[in-house]
């Protein structure tokens, strides 16, 4: 076994401890239905204050976050957002809004009806995967 020196061991039951090996071993598909569960969880708790969630951003940014936090990989989550928006007929850029200005005017995304049913019809359709 390797020894790395001067680097502190996790506490038993820490979440990486717990979380590291399963997360590594889920699909892309697996990945984004978690956020999407997630991201729905903080919606219904009143999108109050959070590790990675944030009412300025957007779906792509939160998954970005997330990603993040989580130390997956992001590129992969955020392209599989981006497709499924076009699948969807959606713009991969604004799917919610009409272009930048509209957007940027948004003072809080989870107050958005189309982007809060598309969240909220993807965590229902991920529960149990």
């Amino acid at each position: 076994m390797t020894e790395f020196v001067g680097l502190p061991e996790l506490p038993s039951g820490s979440r990486d401890e717990q979380t590291a090996p399963a997360t590594a071993a889920l699909t892309t598909e697996q990945h984004l239905a978690r956020f999407y569960v997630e991201l729905q969880a903080w919606i219904d708790g009143g999108c109050g204050d959070h590790k990675v969630f944030d009412p300025i951003d957007g779906i792509c940014s939160a998954a970005s976050g997330w990603a993040g936090d989580r130390e997956i990989d992001g590129g992969a989550l955020l392209s599989a957002i981006g497709n499924s928006f076009e699948v969807a007929g959606l713009s991969r850029m604004y799917p919610f809004n009409h272009g930048f200005a509209d957007w940027f005017n948004e003072e809080d995304c989870y107050t958005n009806p189309a982007r809060l049913a598309w969240i909220k019809a993807r965590a229902l359709g991920s529960e149990g995967a």
